[in-house]
């Protein structure tokens, strides 16, 4: 019965784990999508106001992976955004457009 209950238990973990993965590249996928479509907008203050929004949303989501997988490849994923979105606040929409396509296709 020990055993039986250990292996229940391994099971739920690993579902537990399988999901939160799953939920955290749903979120990344869409931070990614929202942010290339903020960066077509064509109002300038619209567009400045939307990536610091994502920025600071970013973050946020950085920290918290970081806090349960810190050191994974989720966590370096969520960093590369992160960074994306600092590099279009500050401007630089090529690059940040161009990190943020490259992860798309990472995960």
């Amino acid at each position: 019965a020990a055993g039986w209950a250990r292996q229940q238990t391994e099971n739920t973990e690993r579902r537990m784990r399988f999901d939160a993965y799953a939920v955290l590249n749903q979120q990344l996928r869409d931070l990614i999508d929202e942010g290339l479509r903020v960066m077509e907008e064509e109002d300038a203050s619209v567009r400045k106001r939307e990536l610091k929004r994502l920025e600071k949303v970013s973050r946020a989501a950085l920290e918290r992976v970081r806090s349960i997988m810190p050191g994974s490849r989720m966590a370096s994923c969520y960093e590369v955004v992160y960074d994306a979105f600092r590099e279009a606040v500050e401007g630089n929409m090529e690059e940040a457009k161009s990190r943020l396509e490259r992860i798309r296709r990472e995960i």
